[in-house]
C-alpha cells in the first residue's frame, strides 16, 4: 500500500530526472553550438589569415549542425514551441481544444516512434560509411543525431500527453504574437 508521502517521493524523483534530462539537453545544444562557432572561426582565421584551413573544417560543423536540428527540435518540443494549431486551439471551446491537443500530442508520439525506429536503422545501415574529410569518424555519428534527438521528443511528448491529460482546463500556451503583447 502506498502512503501520500510515497506518491509524493516518487513524484519528486520523476521530476528531478526531468530536471537532469532538461539540463543534459540543454547542455548538449550548448556543446554543440560552441564547437561549431569555434571550428567556423578558427578555420575563417586560418584561412584568410594563413591561407590554409582545416581538412575538416567544413565537415564537421555540417556534422554539428545536423547534432543542434534534431537537439533543437527536442528543446522545442519541451517548450511547446516545435509545431501547434494553437490559433486554432484558441478559438475551439475548451473542452474540443483539450481533445485536439491530447490527438496531437498522440500524433507526435507515433511520429516520432517511427522516425526513432527510421533512423535507427539507417544508422546501422551506414555504420561502414565514413566521412570524406574525416576518416576516422563514422556517418552513424552523425545519423545518430535523429534518433536521439528524437529520444528528447518522444521524452517531452509522453510528458504533455500526461499534463493534458490530468489537466481538464488545459490551454496551449501563448504564441510569439501574445508574448510579445504582454
Amino acid at each position: 500500500m502506498s502512503s501520500p508521502a510515497t506518491g509524493q517521493a516518487s513524484s519528486a524523483g520523476a521530476n528531478d530526472v526531468m530536471t537532469a534530462v532538461d539540463r543534459l539537453l540543454e547542455m548538449l545544444v550548448f556543446v554543440a553550438l560552441a564547437a561549431m562557432a569555434t571550428i567556423v572561426f578558427v578555420n575563417v582565421v586560418l584561412r584568410k589569415g594563413f591561407g590554409f584551413s582545416l581538412s575538416w573544417g567544413e565537415e564537421l560543423p555540417l556534422a554539428l549542425m545536423c547534432w543542434l536540428t534534431f537537439l533543437g527540435a527536442g528543446l522545442a518540443t519541451k517548450e511547446r514551441r516545435h509545431f501547434a494549431f494553437d490559433y486554432l486551439m484558441r478559438a475551439l471551446p475548451p473542452r474540443l481544444g483539450r481533445s485536439l491537443m491530447i490527438f496531437s500530442d498522440v500524433v507526435v508520439i507515433l511520429m516520432t516512434c517511427a522516425l526513432i525506429w527510421w533512423s535507427t536503422v539507417e544508422v546501422w545501415n551506414v555504420r561502414d560509411g565514413k566521412l570524406a574529410s574525416i576518416p576516422w569518424m563514422s556517418k552513424s555519428a552523425v545519423i545518430v543525431s535523429c534518433p536521439v534527438g528524437c529520444v528528447f521528443i518522444l521524452i517531452y511528448a509522453i510528458r504533455h500527453l500526461i499534463e493534458d491529460w490530468r489537466n481538464r482546463n488545459v490551454r496551449p500556451p501563448p504564441g510569439p504574437a501574445e508574448e510579445l503583447a504582454e
